[in-house]
């Protein structure tokens, strides 16, 4: 099995920027050299998504064309739901045609089992982050949303935009959260933790009960640039691509 990991492209709805121009670009080095038959996005694919029953302008974004293409092409793409795309839902498969696995998920190799999951979660130090995820993942808070007139619902989508943002000095603080609370995920009978969120690259490898572990903070996405990937020996390993 070949596989790459991203997370936190944070690209804009528009399809405007080099974000989405850098994206296409990515996909379509995977595409064309077949270096991956799997591709694992980490959630914050967008700068924030929503649905509105009203409102579907996804269709001809260039990263879902890019998805499409590739997995027309044989690959395989998952994805989970990070901060900013908690939301993702029935009009994101429609249009992405990738393979959602939830909130997190665990792949195994031929002899370790790797646990993915965005890492928001992880941050459980982050009271401000918590306190605004519990509220607007709130099943009623989606509820209200979705039967607000479009106008409306799209000056909220702006507001929650600008919360949560991590100034750079900060990404450290929420790195060093991760790393902590990943001790307490390892004695879930996982080898590897594989997270994104921080926008902070780490790894790290950590010794529980005399077992080797291993916990890797994906950077935030950036092509060209260096993406963690898994071979077909099970070996992971950071790879330039660009």
């Amino acid at each position: 099995m070949t596989a790459i990991f991203t997370a936190d492209l944070h690209l804009k709805l528009s399809g405007d920027g080099k974000g989405s121009r850098d994206f296409t670009e990515f996909i379509k080095n995977l595409t064309e050299k077949n270096n991956f038959k799997r591709l694992y996005i980490l959630g914050d694919l967008f700068t924030y998504w929503y649905e509105h029953p009203k409102v579907d302008i996804y269709f001809d974004h260039p990263a879902f064309k890019a998805l499409r293409n590739y997995n027309r092409d044989g690959g395989e793409v998952y994805f989970l739901r990070g901060n900013r795309d908690f939301m993702a839902d029935k009009i994101f498969k429609k249009n992405s045609d990738v393979e959602f696995i939830g909130n997190q998920s665990t792949i195994k190799t031929s002899d370790k089992n790797l646990f993915l999951t965005h890492g928001d979660m992880l941050a459980k130090r982050d009271i401000r982050y918590r306190i605004w995820s519990a509220f607007v993942r709130f099943p009623l808070a989606s509820f209200i949303f979705k039967r607000l007139p479009v106008e409306a619902a799209i000056a909220v989508v702006d507001r929650f935009k600008k919360v949560g943002k991590k100034e750079p000095t900060a990404e450290a603080v929420i790195a060093e959260m991760i790393t902590k609370e990943a001790v307490k995920q390892f004695k879930n009978k996982c080898d590897v933790i594989i997270t994104g969120h921080a926008h902070y690259r780490i790894s790290k490898d950590y010794n529980i009960n005399g077992e080797k572990k291993t916990l890797h903070i994906l950077p935030e996405f950036k092509y060209p640039g260096e993406f963690l990937t898994l071979n077909e020996k099970g070996k992971l390993d950071y790879k330039y691509l660009g």
